[in-house]
This record gives structure tokens, C-alpha cells and sequence, in this order.
């Protein structure tokens, strides 16, 4: 072929830079795919484009630094977006994340806190709060009931109630105790849209009855 009429040294350098092309061909095609995986799951979990955006840019910053490498494209793109979904204030759990990503919860936890680690991100705490707009939504909870709850947090925040207590389930607690008198609004129903068990529901009602003055 033509090539063995170029100089050996010449011929060095073409291979290098077809291998090269190579390299940097499936080093994109290995970011396109980690980009239309978290295109999936954003849409699968109804986030704003704002969370798209940023871990967008924070998974492009993950694959120059070979993160993806070991853990696998689906666990590290779901790390990212649990992050981004958190500190932007919409967050979703790690139950949701791992099934929208096809992986185990333990595996993203570790994955979550390693990328965090890595590309030095704060991680937020999750707040009560910020679970009120989406889950009061899907009950029917109107927007003045939603501001109800957000107190009602508050006040238990200030007799400490919260330490040791998962997000959701103050969310729920304090969803059940405003929305009372809907017959719709049941322990079952919330339990189910919030993604905790009824019996979660009673006991921190309960807790946050005895400890605080529900003054709606």
C-alpha cells in the first residue's frame, strides 16, 4: 500500500494519530451515551432543565477525570444527578435514582458519596421542605395546606423534633396532620404517594403532636 512508501518515522506518526483518533472517537461516544442516559433519567424523574444543566457539565468533569471508569456509566451519572437534584432543592431519593438508573441502592450510595469526593461537591442535607411542592402536588394538598406544613416543620425544627428522622417521613407526619379533614387524605394514601409505611406516618404524627402546639 502507499504507506510502505513513507519513511518509517512518518509512518509511526500516522499510526499514532489514528490511534489517537481512535481514542478521543470512543472517549466522545462513551460521553454521548453517559449524556442520553442522564437525559433519561431526568425526564423519568420530572427535573427542571437547571438539573440537566449542571450535571451535564459535572459529568463531562467525571469522565476527564476517569471516574466512570470502575463504577460504570449508569451509577455514576445517578450519583451526579442525586447531588444536583439535592443542592438545587428538588431533590429525589435514592430509592428513585437507583431504580430510574437500573442499579442497587447500596451501590449508589457509595457511588453518590465517592463522585461528591471527587469532584468536590458539597453534599446538602435533604430538607423537609423542599419534598413539600412535589408530593403535596400529587395529594392535592392546595398551596395554603402546603404553607401550613412548611410551618409546622419549622416549629418541630425548633423543639427538635427532626434530629434522626428521614425527610420524608416529617413530610408525611406533617402532611396527615394538615390535611386532616380531607377525607382523601388518608395515612394509607400518603404513606403510598410518599413512598413510606403507614405505620412511619402514626409514630411521627404522633411525636410531632406531643411536642409541638398545631396552631393551623
Amino acid at each position: 500500500g502507499e504507506l510502505n512508501k513513507v519513511s518509517g518515522d512518518k509512518r509511526g506518526k500516522y499510526y499514532r494519530m489514528r490511534k489517537w483518533d481512535r481514542r478521543k472517537e470512543s472517549k466522545e461516544r462513551g460521553l454521548d451515551k453517559a449524556l442520553t442516559e442522564l437525559q433519561k433519567m431526568v425526564s423519568q424523574l420530572g427535573l427542571p432543565d437547571s438539573v440537566y444543566e449542571e450535571a451535564a457539565r459535572l459529568v463531562e468533569k467525571a469522565k476527564k477525570q476517569d471516574l466512570i471508569k470502575g463504577r460504570g456509566i449508569e451509577k455514576t451519572v445517578a450519583g451526579v444527578l442525586f447531588l444536583v437534584a439535592r443542592n438545587q432543592e428538588v431533590p429525589r431519593t435514592l430509592e428513585e435514582l437507583a431504580e430510574a438508573a437500573g442499579v442497587k441502592k447500596r451501590d449508589l450510595g457509595k457511588t453518590y458519596r465517592y463522585v461528591a469526593r471527587e469532584l468536590e461537591m458539597d453534599i446538602q442535607p435533604a430538607m423537609p421542605e423542599h419534598f413539600i411542592p412535589r408530593y403535596g402536588q400529587k395529594l392535592g394538598l392546595s398551596g395554603k395546606k402546603q404553607g401550613q406544613a412548611r410551618r409546622l416543620i419549622e416549629k418541630a425544627r425548633e423543639k427538635g423534633v427532626l434530629a434522626g428522622r428521614s425527610p420524608k417521613s416529617i413530610v408525611a407526619a406533617v402532611f396527615y396532620i394538615v390535611g386532616k379533614e380531607n377525607p382523601d387524605i388518608t395515612q394509607k394514601r400518603i404513606a403510598e404517594v410518599v413512598g413510606v409505611t403507614e405505620v412511619t406516618v402514626r409514630k411521627n404524627y404522633s411525636d410531632i403532636l406531643d411536642e409541638v402546639d398545631v396552631d393551623l
